[in-house]
């Protein structure tokens, strides 16, 4: 028996999607509130520095589950894409999705969240 979901890949790319237009999104909320006249102020930029902290965070999660994906799918195409390397896809993909949505932690004391940024 085995805990991999079935249609794995196909799943995770219906997740990334979501989860870039979420970090698009975050990317335009921080821009507003950092930007003059399409230009970063550094004054803003100090007064918001969670929320631009809390987009890197998103941002960097977009980016390694795409790089994540990216490589399940190549080895899928060599066909050595095994149990192990699709758990690891799987339990990444979860876990960096759940904090996605509930709080991704910056320290041991700071969360990040949606509505931060």
């Amino acid at each position: 028996m085995t805990a991999l979901l079935p249609y794995l890949i196909p799943i995770c790319a219906e997740a990334l999607a979501a989860i870039e237009a979420h970090r698009d999104r975050a990317r335009a909320a921080v821009a507003r509130r950092v930007g003059a006249d399409g230009r970063i102020d550094s004054q803003k930029l100090d007064a918001e520095q969670y929320a631009a902290h809390g987009f890197a965070w998103i941002a960097t999660y977009a980016t390694a589950l795409r790089e994540l994906l990216a490589w399940a799918r190549r080895l899928e195409a060599a066909g050595t894409l095994g149990e192990r390397e699709a758990l690891i896809l799987q339990i990444v993909f979860g876990e960096y999705a759940a904090q996605l949505r509930g709080g991704i932690p910056i320290s041991q004391v700071e969360m990040t969240r949606a509505a931060d940024v």
